[in-house]
């Protein structure tokens, strides 16, 4: 596979809120996009959750996304989850309040624009929750319909971002 990054897209929140989308992203230039987060705050500890914008732009929240994820612990065991028939992609990442704590995420996505293929992720990250230590979750996702996807959306399981930082690229 080509390593070249080409940047597309790069969007910050400018007020606090429980999501973020990225409209506008996906196009048929490229087959797969690297994501890139490095500035998230949230005001409480809350996992990172991911939907798909589909062209009509709206947002995706039917039962058809797929994922499973390994995270990795400094402070206990490792761990393994896993569901189907979900309404979004749980479990890209996890964040805790706090000026001491710290995450970085970069997610692949698989084939997004394309109408006849399903849209898959590879996700990575890595940060440190306070009072626990460093954790490091990664994961795969499928969302099992064919469908064409312009964008996406950053959700939280609890709480509102205070920053979020999210920047886009083509890989060719």
């Amino acid at each position: 596979m080509a390593t070249n990054l080409e940047f597309i897209k790069k969007e910050t929140l400018t007020s606090t809120a429980n999501n973020l989308s990225i409209t506008n992203c996906f196009s048929a230039n490229y087959d797969v996009y690297k994501i890139v987060m490095t500035k998230i705050d949230t005001s409480q500890l809350a996992n990172l959750r991911m939907r798909l914008i589909k062209s009509d732009d709206s947002i995706d929240s039917t039962t058809n996304y797929e994922y499973a994820i390994q995270i990795l612990r400094s402070y206990t065991s490792i761990s393994e989850q896993k569901d189907t028939g979900e309404s979004e992609w749980r479990l890209i990442s996890s964040q805790s309040a706090s000026n001491f704590a710290g995450n970085g995420i970069e997610i692949t996505m698989y084939n997004p624009f394309d109408s006849s293929s399903y849209t898959f992720h590879k996700t990575n990250s890595a940060g440190f929750l306070e009072a626990s230590g460093i954790y490091a979750p990664h994961g795969i996702g499928v969302h099992t319909v064919a469908q064409s996807n312009t964008g996406f959306q950053m959700l939280l399981s609890g709480g509102n971002y205070e920053v979020l930082e999210v920047v886009v690229y083509g890989v060719k």
